[in-house]
């Protein structure tokens, strides 16, 4: 992942993953442990974020295949983000077809640049890679904390304390974008068959050596 950004000429700021004995993991069943220290992690991400001076923040997980040629899109991204008064916009997600009905606004049929955006419901699903403002970050890190997640385990009306439940459905105006700046690298780490071959199957119809590393 780091030569992937190194590649691009783009900043990556690491953020270390929240080990087994982090106390906020502490109430956490030994069944939610993992995926606490999972949202964790991405609410590190967002406070490292908010401790910084941008104005935007792209968050992904450590086994993404970056997009090639990804920084001068850049710029109209976060155009595109203020123009539609976005809250997130996916940058990358789990999608196991081609959005091929999108193709008929592209004169070439090919779909590169510029991009399309995509209102998205809550049956879209990834974390891997997404874009936040600042308000947003805020309101997430106000909202989704060690009290909600301990509330959670005794009060089944809460979303559960899952960043792809959380973190990327809490939000009134949020997009995805299509070509994707991302994948997932197509292997999930769990013994749930229909996952497995979910993840992986949403890899293979998308990835394309031109331009994913």
């Amino acid at each position: 992942m780091e030569e992937q950004f190194a590649a691009e000429n783009i900043p990556l700021h690491f953020v270390e993953p929240v080990p087994s004995t982090d106390p906020r993991l502490s109430p956490a069943p030994d069944n939610l442990k993992r995926l606490w220290g999972i949202t964790f992690s991405h609410l590190d991400m967002l406070s490292q974020f908010l401790a910084s001076d941008a104005d935007f923040g792209v968050f992904c997980e450590d086994d993404i295949r970056l997009r090639k040629n990804i920084q001068p899109l850049l710029p109209e991204i976060m155009l595109q983000f203020r123009r539609h008064n976005l809250e997130i916009l996916l940058l990358s997600y789990l999608c196991t077809y081609l959005p091929v009905e999108l193709n008929v606004h592209q004169p070439h049929g090919v779909i590169e640049y510029p991009y399309i955006y995509l209102t998205y419901q809550d049956n879209l699903w990834g974390a891997h890679m997404y874009m936040l403002d600042r308000k947003t970050a805020q309101k997430h890190l106000d909202k989704y904390n060690l009290a909600y997640a301990v509330e959670t385990l005794t009060n089944s009306s809460l979303t559960h304390f899952n960043p792809d439940w959380t973190l990327t459905k809490d939000a009134a105006r949020k997009a995805a974008i299509y070509p994707m700046l991302s994948l997932e690298g197509g292997q999930v780490n769990t013994d749930h068959e229909f996952q497995v071959q979910f993840h992986k199957q949403s890899f293979e119809t998308h990835f394309n050596s031109d331009f994913y590393y």
